[in-house]
């Protein structure tokens, strides 16, 4: 049996969403990102993030579409703990 999840949690939240049984379309705040010091040398937890809370295993597919507008724009998914502890996968 494979479980269902709701995202029901926005970090975040985008000004303007739509969500249905098969696609999560959101538009992101401009100037927003996940970034942690590095290179840089700053943090920023600021970007639009619908999440939900799993405690078991799980796997899952995702497919991103997005429309880049500017030079670091990206979309992808984030598995996030608290603001110190998380880790992005995008393109």
């Amino acid at each position: 049996m494979n479980p269902t999840y709701t995202l029901y949690r926005w970090l975040n939240k985008s000004k303007n969403s739509e969500i249905t049984s098969k696609s999560i379309i959101f538009e992101v705040s401009p100037k927003t990102d996940f970034w942690q010091i590095f290179h840089y040398g700053f943090s920023r937890v600021d970007g639009n993030c619908l999440m939900d809370q799993i405690n078991c295993d799980i796997s899952f597919k995702v497919k991103v579409y997005m429309n880049y507008i500017a030079e670091f724009d990206q979309a992808g998914v984030i598995v996030y703990y608290d603001e110190d502890n998380w880790a992005k996968m995008s393109v």
